[in-house]
């Protein structure tokens, strides 16, 4: 199958273009407000996708950012040889593959770096004060092994054995304890001494079948 290229760039009002009513992508003030700024700086180089009838496809953050810049008209690309269907695919398709990308860490910290060091304004690049302060924090090595495990209090909160009151438990809750099973010998333990101290409730007995062997149900007799 052939590659389709655009063979040429069109101008259309700002007004006249109609956001796609299903669009799922989002755009925060704040955001736009970035990629106006973007514009400002480096110019609007990247064109509105438009279909025949001026429906946006892709760009309606920068149509939002040219509406906050008080521009007239932007630069359009009409595809018109997509299908309907490919049309509501590509607008998925157009913000989802950007964002499957990843990055060069060490290549990032040269080159933001170097903008910085040359005075340029980083905010423009649309990485914000938190993700460039992460990008270079000293990292140091811990003070201990982080194969080291400490060693357990003299007098533990929980030793096996104890009982934790949960509250009333509805099915639904239940259910959910049981999808989140309960494992190990000492779990176990816990589960055993809550149902001989108490009887438990309709709930709870659905999810003790998920948690004890049935040689450990077996020994419960009456209780449960």
């Amino acid at each position: 199958m052939p590659v389709t290229l655009p063979e040429t760039i069109v101008r259309r009002r700002c007004a006249a273009l109609i956001p796609y009513a299903r669009n799922a992508r989002t755009h925060s003030d704040q955001q736009v407000a970035q990629i106006a700024a973007s514009i400002r700086e480096f110019g609007f180089t990247n064109p509105v996708l438009i279909d025949e009838e001026d429906g946006i496809i892709a760009g309606h953050g920068r149509v939002l950012a040219a509406h906050l810049l008080g521009l007239d008209e932007v630069p359009c690309i009409v595809l018109a040889h997509l299908t309907p269907a490919q049309r509501r695919a590509y607008v998925l398709a157009d913000n989802k593959l950007a964002l499957n990308a990843g990055w060069d860490l060490e290549m990032l910290s040269l080159e933001i770096g170097e903008l910085g060091e040359a005075g340029f304004d980083l905010s423009l690049t649309g990485f914000d004060e938190f993700e460039l302060g992460e990008l270079f924090a000293e990292r140091t090595q811990g003070r201990t092994d982080p194969d080291d495990a400490p060693e357990p209090p003299a007098h533990p909160v929980a030793e096996p054995g104890d009982l934790w009151v949960l509250g009333p438990q509805t099915p639904a809750k239940a259910g959910r304890l049981r999808e989140n099973r309960v494992r190990g010998a000492t779990a176990r333990a816990r589960v055993i001494s809550l149902v001989q101290r108490r009887r438990v409730s309709r709930a709870w007995r659905t999810i003790l079948p998920t948690v004890l062997s049935s040689k450990k149900r077996s020994r419960l007799g009456r209780a449960v």
